[in-house]
């Protein structure tokens, strides 16, 4: 059997996305190889690659989807065939799906790989023998520091995490050229000299670590290469966090990009430490590090210029660091963590505003006892962790009834502090983050930690901000500020009280409003996915909230009720301008409610639609419950003519010539007796709806299933703060 035209573009289509998926991976240096479009990631070896370092996992179906990158070369890039052609829903959301997918294949397989290899290093270092003379070590003119050797003579350097426990080892021959276990992991793993104390080194290489040691009895951290700098040094700020740190960058002057300054100023911005570079009185070897001037200069330089270190902030000298645009394309793009999925990313920040009494604080306590349980937070996952929350204008009473509301045990690891802040709030908060591993820090208001003369005041706003975000960096946790809404009923982010930098600082804003009978949420996201106007539902006994439907949806729902309402008491049909002067609210939402509820067959229309004869509505025969009379598609009265009903009002719609039915005609509506049926067999809605008081107009009412809080502003103060 011959294959149809769809399956023929089918497979022009998966094999046009393999040929284009090969050519990614060929453009980021790790050849052309064999793909297979199922989904699963399979392992493969780059050109001059000895074992299969490489790895890539395509879904060739539909909107091709993969990844590919190398565990040794640190690459990691996704890729698609959407060529920037405008998505569909289902196409984003199948995109995403495939994505996730990739990236939990891929955690899994580095998982698989790294204990692999951790088996593997725990061997080979117990079989290995301690080595106190080497060739590496008397050419680099340091001393072993226990480090042990292979039975081919390479040094062995492991590879630990903070309780010693060996994760992979570095090889070392004695021509200097180094090599990592296959497959072990790197990020965060360092080797450490000497003995913490007040003062801690950070280098690359171990010959540069043992060096400084040497010259300075400070501890040394070993972290391999420039990538895992910063890594390391967030592992021993957080074992660590009142010493002085000093990171020891080497200054690769003869690469492009200077990367051993580069990361090392990252490094040290990262974690508050001090940085150092090496400075030489003669280059013309071309020195890059600690070790090499020892080597040329003597402890005594080396010593003095440790001792000597400054703050990265204030670093000079370091100069324009230029990247070319094609090194640039082939970084690999850094996979965000979220603390809440798709909403707010781990170690970032975020702000949440809104008027008084709309529910700021509610919402707040809500969020930090859905991540200290590791609960989803308004459907969405939570990264589950330690939680410091600072109620700073708040009575501790009330903080503790609305804990103890949501139902919270006490066993939960929320740390509250109920008062004003200290001078050093953000010192000790940053202490206290560190010690509890914290994942989150809530500043429940902006302004009652962070002093500003000016709120409005651009550059005053920015510098007061910065600590915060350092916070969140140095930490890795994320802080949530509580922050007000001004004045005016102004749309998006450009409601937020005071200058323009608060929101543009965060990486997420929260915005909660009220307007009418609802409660909204919106965010604005530089990372995630936006949640447009929201409704927020809120029990009033346990004073929590959750999702509704989009704001949109539910008013066009409500308009659809009012308008099915108002027909219903209409003796022939009406027109829309009828039908706008009755139902209150806006009339962009009550022309979409009418033409839904006609493409529905909820409402029929008659008329031409001009001048002299106007579109009118009344309502479908479906739309309504009438006592004693059958109803039955395509019946006809014993006049010859076919039935059509509105909720508590029937019209008679004489047959067409043709009998086809409405084409449109202008037609008498007659309806039937009103003691034909009655108000309590109207079905198809649950909304109640009412006249406002002195108009006859009607306005839709939320029922009780979606009511958000019947209550008075009164009542509301006091149950939704």
């Amino acid at each position: 059997m011959s294959p149809t035209t769809g399956e023929v573009d089918g497979t022009a289509h998966a094999l046009d996305a393999v040929s284009r998926f090969q050519d990614a991976v060929e453009a980021a240096g790790l050849g052309r190889p064999e793909i297979v479009g199922d989904g699963k990631l399979h392992r493969f070896k780059a050109p001059g690659d000895h074992a299969a370092n490489s790895w890539y996992c395509l879904h060739s179906g539909g909107i091709a989807a993969g990844a590919f990158g190398c565990w040794k070369r640190g690459i990691s890039e996704t890729w698609s065939s959407n060529n920037g052609h405008e998505m569909s829903p289902e196409e984003r959301r199948q995109l995403r799906d495939r994505m996730e997918q990739i990236k939990k294949q891929r955690q899994a397989e580095e998982e698989q790989r790294a204990a692999e290899a951790k088996r593997e290093a725990d061997q080979i270092w117990n079989e290995a023998k301690a080595v106190e003379k080497h060739a590496y070590l008397e050419r680099k003119k340091v001393a072993s520091h226990g480090l042990r050797v292979t039975e081919d003579g390479r040094l062995i350097v492991p590879l630990c995490d903070a309780i010693g426990e060996i994760h992979s080892l570095q090889f070392i021959s004695a021509n200097g050229a180094k090599r990592f276990l296959t497959g072990g992991r790197i990020a965060g793993r360092y080797f450490l000299i000497g003995t913490p104390d007040n003062t801690i080194c950070i280098a690359e290489g171990f010959a540069t670590a043992a060096s400084i040691h040497e010259a300075t009895d400070y501890a040394a951290v070993v972290a391999f290469d420039a990538g895992n700098l910063e890594p390391v040094a967030r592992e021993i700020r957080r074992q660590h966090p009142n010493a002085k740190i000093i990171v020891c960058a080497d200054d690769d002057a003869w690469t492009d990009g200077n990367p051993g300054v580069t990361k090392g100023t990252e490094a040290a911005r990262a974690v508050g430490a001090r940085l150092t570079i090496p400075k030489f009185a003669d280059r013309t070897s071309k020195p890059t590090d600690f070790d090499d001037l020892l080597i040329l200069e003597g402890a005594e330089k080396v010593r003095g210029q440790i001792n000597s270190a400054e703050a990265a902030s204030s670093k000079r000298g370091v100069g324009l660091q230029l990247t070319r645009l094609g090194d640039l394309l082939r970084e690999p793009e850094p996979d965000t963590e979220f603390l809440v999925d798709q909403m707010l990313p781990s170690g970032g920040s975020s702000i949440l505003v809104a008027k008084p009494k709309v529910g700021k604080s509610t919402f707040a306590r809500q969020l930090a006892l859905d991540i200290a349980r590791g609960s989803p937070f308004l459907n969405r996952k939570t990264m589950p962790g330690p939680v410091i929350y600072l109620a700073l204008e708040e009575k501790r009473s009330e903080v503790r009834k609305h804990f103890a509301a949501m139902g919270a045990s006490g066993d939960e690891d929320i740390f509250i502090h109920c008062a004003t802040a200290p001078e050093n709030a953000l010192t000790q908060v940053r202490e206290i983050a560190i010690e509890k591993k914290a994942v989150v820090i809530v500043i429940d208001t902006l302004f009652k930690l962070v002093r500003v003369r000016d709120g409005n005041d651009y550059a005053s706003v920015t510098t007061a901000l910065e600590p915060i975000h350092t916070l969140a960096r140095e930490t890795g946790t994320h802080v949530v500020v509580v922050h007000h809404l001004g004045k005016g009923d102004r749309p998006g982010g450009d409601g937020v009280l005071g200058s323009t930098a608060i929101l543009a600082a965060f990486d997420t804003a929260i915005l909660l409003r009220r307007d009418g009978p609802y409660r909204t949420i919106e965010t604005i996201q530089r990372y995630g996915d936006n949640i447009p106007e929201t409704i927020l539902n809120f029990d009033p006994h346990r004073r929590t909230t959750s999702l509704g439907e989009s704001k949109e949806v539910d008013e066009r729902k409500r308009f659809k009720a009012a308008i099915k309402n108002y027909l219903t008491g209409q003796s022939e049909a009406v027109t829309e301008a009828d039908i706008k002067d009755e139902v209150q609210g806006r009339n962009k939402m009550k022309s979409l409610a009418l033409r839904e509820l006609v493409r529905d067959g909820m409402v029929n229309r008659i008329g031409k639609g001009g001048k002299t004869d106007p579109f009118r509505y009344g309502v479908t025969a479906s739309q309504i419950d009438v006592p004693g009379i059958a109803r039955e598609p395509g019946n006809k009265n014993p006049q010859g003519t076919t039935t059509t009903e509105s909720v508590g009002c029937c019209f008679v719609v004489p047959d067409s010539e043709n009998g086809a039915g409405n084409q449109n005609k202008k037609t008498d509506l007659r309806p039937l007796p009103a003691s034909t049926y009655s108000g309590s067999h109207v079905s198809g809605t649950s909304t109640a709806f009412s006249r406002s008081p002195g108009t006859s107009k009607m306005a839709a009412s939320p029922s009780p299933e979606t009511d958000l809080l019947q209550a008075d502003d009164t009542d509301v103060a006091e149950v939704f703060l």
